[in-house]
C-alpha cells in the first residue's frame, strides 16, 4: 500500500467513524469483521490494523465520547458479533497509570542526552545512538526513531515490549508503519503499560496462536484477556476445521 493509498484509506476510515450513523457503522463493523473471521482476509485484516491506528486521531477528537456511546448502542443479530463491535467503541481505562516522573528522569540520566540532540541523533544512522535511543522518554522521539530507515524490527521490539513504560512513548509505534508487522503488534498488544482499548483494536489482527498466548498472559488486563477468548471462539464458529 503506498501512502496516497494509505492517507485515502485512513480519511474514509475516520470519515466513517465520525459522520456515519451509528446503527450504519455498526452493522458496517459487523460485515468486515465477519469477512475476517470467515476466510482470515488479508485485505480485511490490513484495514482493520489501519482502523486500529484511526482510533488513536478518533479518541482526541472532543466529541469521542458521545459518538461511541450512541455506536456502542446498536446491535446486529449475532450476539458475540455484537459484543466484539462494541469492544472497539468501549473505553477500557488502562490497566497501569504509567511511569513516575522519576523514571522519566532516570531514563534521562540514562542517555545523558537534552531533548533537542536526541531529536537530531535520531534521524541519524549511528547504532550507538539508535540503541541508546530506544530507552528514551520523549515520544517525538520515538516517532522519528520508527521513520529512520536504520532502525531495525528488533529495536522496535525493544521500545513495544519495555516495562516499565508509558501509553504516550508506545503510541508512535502504534501509528507508524512498523504496525504492519505481527510480531510488533503482538508486542504491544501483550505490553500492560499500552492503553486497554487500543490493546483490545490491536487483537483484532493477530492471528489465533497470538490471541491463544494473548489469553493466557496472566498480566494483562482481565478484560483484554476474556477478549482474546472471544476473538478466538469466534474464529472457531466461523471456521471450526481451520487450525
Amino acid at each position: 500500500m503506498t501512502l496516497l493509498d494509505e492517507s485515502f484509506l485512513r480519511a474514509r476510515l475516520l470519515h466513517e467513524l465520525t459522520d456515519l450513523q451509528p446503527q450504519a457503522l455498526f452493522e458496517l463493523m459487523a460485515s468486515r469483521l465477519s469477512r475476517l473471521f470467515s476466510s482470515r482476509d488479508a485485505d480485511a485484516q490490513s484495514e482493520l490494523i489501519q482502523l486500529a491506528r484511526v482510533f488513536v486521531s478518533f479518541q482526541a477528537l472532543p466529541a469521542y465520547t458521545e459518538r461511541c456511546r450512541d455506536i456502542f448502542a446498536a446491535d446486529c443479530d449475532d450476539p458475540l458479533l455484537s459484543l466484539l463491535i462494541r469492544s472497539w467503541f468501549t473505553a477500557y481505562p488502562p490497566y497501569r497509570e504509567g511511569v513516575p516522573r522519576a523514571d522519566d528522569q532516570n531514563a534521562q540520566l540514562l542517555i545523558s542526552l537534552p531533548r533537542g540532540v536526541q531529536r537530531a541523533r535520531a534521524r541519524q544512522n549511528h547504532r550507538g545512538d539508535n540503541e541508546a535511543l530506544l530507552r528514551t522518554p520523549f515520544p517525538d522521539v520515538v516517532e522519528i526513531l520508527c521513520s529512520n530507515p536504520s532502525v531495525r524490527e528488533s529495536d522496535v521490539l525493544f521500545m513495544a515490549s519495555r516495562r516499565p513504560t508509558m501509553n504516550k512513548l508506545l503510541e508512535p509505534i502504534f501509528q507508524s508503519q512498523w504496525i504492519t508487522r505481527p510480531n510488533v503488534r503482538l508486542a504491544l498488544t501483550a505490553n500492560p503499560y499500552l492503553m486497554t482499548s487500543h490493546a483490545f483494536r490491536c487483537a483484532f489482527t493477530l492471528s489465533k496462536e497470538q490471541l491463544r498466548l494473548v489469553s493466557d498472559m496472566n498480566e494483562l488486563h482481565p478484560a483484554l484477556r476474556a477478549h482474546a477468548k472471544n476473538l478466538l471462539n469466534q474464529f472457531d464458529l466461523a471456521l471450526p476445521n481451520h487450525a
